[in-house]
C-alpha cells in the first residue's frame, strides 16, 4: 500500500503559523473553494496540506500543475486516520489544524 502513496513537498517555506490538514476524495470542485477560501481570507502564514484519495476527477492533475501547496497523493483511498498521519510528515509549523474539503473559511477565521 505504501507503494502508492506519494509526497510532494512544493512549499519554500520552512515555517508556517498554521499547517491545515485537508483531506479529499474525488472532490476536486470542493477542495478548490476551501483552498480559495483559505488564501482569500487567512491573515497568517499558513501550510495547507491536502491529501488526495484517489484524485481521479482531476484533482491529481490540477495539483501536479501548482507550485503553493504541499500534498500526498495516494492511487486508492487510504481512509482519514491513515490520510491525517502520513500528512505529519509534511508539516512545517507547531500548529495543525483539521479540515474538511467542503469547508469555507470566513474573513479573519484565523
Amino acid at each position: 500500500m505504501l507503494e502508492n502513496i506519494k509526497k510532494y513537498e512544493v512549499t519554500k517555506a520552512d515555517k508556517f503559523d498554521f499547517s491545515v490538514l485537508i483531506p479529499t476524495w474525488n472532490n476536486h470542485a470542493f477542495v478548490l473553494h476551501c483552498l480559495e477560501s483559505l488564501r482569500k481570507n487567512s491573515t497568517l502564514n499558513l501550510q495547507p496540506i491536502v491529501i488526495i484519495n484517489d484524485g481521479s476527477d482531476g484533482t491529481f492533475d490540477w495539483f501536479l500543475n501548482q507550485t503553493e501547496i504541499d500534498y500526498i497523493h495516494s492511487e486508492n483511498n487510504i481512509g482519514i486516520c491513515y490520510a491525517l498521519n502520513i500528512a505529519r510528515s509534511l508539516v512545517k509549523s507547531d500548529y495543525i489544524v483539521y479540515a474538511n474539503d467542503d469547508m469555507y473559511f470566513l474573513p479573519e477565521w484565523d
